[in-house]
């Protein structure tokens, strides 16, 4: 494609166009939150449904200091090498907040990530 002999050769253009029948690419990370913030802090799923990890929040609770709001009082994302690199994007695009504005992990560790981004 050659440009136009009215367009500057040294500028930036931006073309925005409508995009047709885009197909969904990139929903790991938002079902990532998702799964680990209603594991973490719901009783019930939209369905009506029981949190499997709800009837463990109640046990440990008896013999230590533990929130009992909560079915999971600490939450970590680790990753090597490949999902390394999903652990570091995840965290860089800002997923680690849920919808309704809680925080996810409290600690990731992405390990030999590389450089490249996901």
């Amino acid at each position: 494609m050659t440009r136009p002999g009215n367009f500057d050769a040294g500028a930036i253009y931006e073309f925005i166009y409508p995009a047709k029948d885009p197909i969904v690419m990139g929903i790991g990370f938002a079902a990532t939150r998702d799964i680990v913030s209603f594991l973490r802090n719901d009783q019930k799923d939209s369905l009506g449904k029981d949190n499997p990890l709800s009837a463990l929040r109640l046990a440990p609770c008896e013999l230590t200091n533990c929130s009992k709001d909560k079915n999971i009082d600490v939450a970590i994302m680790e990753g090597i090498s490949q999902s390394g690199r999903f652990v570091r994007d995840y965290l860089w695009q800002g997923f680690n907040t849920d919808i309704n504005g809680r925080k996810v992990f409290d600690g990731m560790m992405p390990l030999i990530a590389g450089a490249r981004r996901t």
